[in-house]
């Protein structure tokens, strides 16, 4: 058993020692996503409300739309937000060459563009860029997943390493609270053990549905286990309605309208646009109690055919596909209970960035500690 212990904790540093500053980047970028929708929200400020006039109706989505272009011509559409509270301003999501995202708002009753935030720019790009890429495209992402390969078995080496020889009241004492009144060095020990330890659930859950994201084939057999099917997004793009030069697209209200019919207790829909102008034929859309910047609350993703302005009928496989896409990032970002889910994850996301420091920390002063020893000897 000490041997054992001897090897885990010689695996854990090392393992620690080299992944160590990926881990610190990936969990503290993963950290400040966790909020992601609320920040927007404060950064919307008062553009994210109307005044509500009884007396006026919304503009028709489609006239909200011009106006944007005419003020921002090189700008293309991303999708749009609409809110059945009649005192929320309209949203559109742009990009200029698949770059600077930006949420604009706009006044449904006026057409009157309120304001332009960086916010979309800010959470969707650059922190999901850094926590999925380090900013380095496919060589990031293989750095990012090779290195939450390493965090999986240093939490499990970590686990090894925090069990106690014995079970009595000292070594639960040790084990599950950090002790007052001791030297810095004991107090950097207890926080990553024992902090450690109380993140271990949600910190294997983070990990495994990050590799699940990261990896395709775990992706893949997570699709088969529950149902869906691997290159779901492939396989979608065969019943996308097919575009015809001449053809009028019904007005964006119907299609609005009808994503609202579809689920009646949706308080938002979202009207997403193909990226190819010369294959607008369908429009992806979400309707749903929630809405936030990459999921939703009660609602799922439909194929609309924008010469009907109807979903398009999917085939099971890939309706589960989408299902589970959606709640494995769902887990991922702690967006699995609400306001509840967010917290618990924001907090582990804040202790497993800590863990890379205050084991650098510990394993330092051991090792000053070993070379002290060697000269008095």
């Amino acid at each position: 058993m000490k041997n054992f212990k001897n090897v885990s904790r010689s695996i854990h540093e090392w393992l620690g020692l080299t992944s160590g500053l990926i881990v610190f980047i990936v969990s503290l970028s993963g950290t400040l996503f966790v909020f992601c929708d609320e920040v927007i929200d404060i950064c919307a400020g008062q553009a994210k409300h109307v005044t509500y006039d009884t007396a006026i109706s919304k503009k028709p989505y489609d006239q909200l739309l011009r106006n944007f272009k005419e003020k921002h011509p090189k700008r293309e559409l991303f999708y749009f937000d609409d809110y059945k509270d009649p005192t929320r301003s309209f949203r559109v999501a742009s990009h200029e060459k698949l770059k600077d995202f930006r949420y604009t708002y706009i006044n449904p009753y006026t057409g009157e563009l309120l304001k332009n935030s960086k916010s979309y720019w800010v959470f969707f790009y650059i922190a999901a860029k850094i926590h999925s890429q380090i900013l380095l495209n496919k060589t990031g992402q293989t750095i990012v997943g090779i290195s939450t390969i390493i965090f999986l078995f240093e939490l499990i080496t970590g686990l090894i390493l925090w069990f106690p020889k014995r079970w009595n009241k000292k070594s639960k004492q040790a084990s599950f609270t950090i002790k007052k009144g001791t030297k810095w060095k004991r107090k950097v020990y207890d926080l990553h053990k024992v902090l450690g330890f109380y993140v271990l659930i949600p910190a294997l859950l983070i990990t495994i549905t990050g590799l699940i994201m990261s990896f395709k084939i775990l992706n893949d057999v997570t699709q088969e286990i529950f149902g869906g099917t691997p290159n779901g997004h492939e396989l979608a793009e065969k019943y996308y309605p097919k575009f015809e030069k001449g053809k009028q697209i019904v007005p964006l209200d119907t299609i609005v309208n009808n994503l609202y019919q579809l689920n009646p207790t949706a308080h938002q829909v979202r009207l997403g646009f193909p990226y190819s102008k010369e294959t607008k034929a369908h429009f992806f859309g979400v309707a749903a109690e929630e809405i936030g910047l990459k999921t939703w609350k009660n609602g799922h993703a439909i194929l609309i055919n924008g010469y009907t302005g109807y979903p398009v009928k999917m085939p099971e496989e890939l309706e589960n596909h989408e299902i589970i896409e959606q709640t494995i990032f769902d887990l991922h970002c702690g967006f699995w209970m609400g306001m509840t889910g967010k917290i618990i994850t924001f907090l582990s996301g804040l202790i497993c960035t800590s863990l890379p420091i205050t084991g650098f920390i510990f394993w330092l002063s051991r090792k000053r500690k070993r070379k002290t020893s060697k000269r008095t000897a």
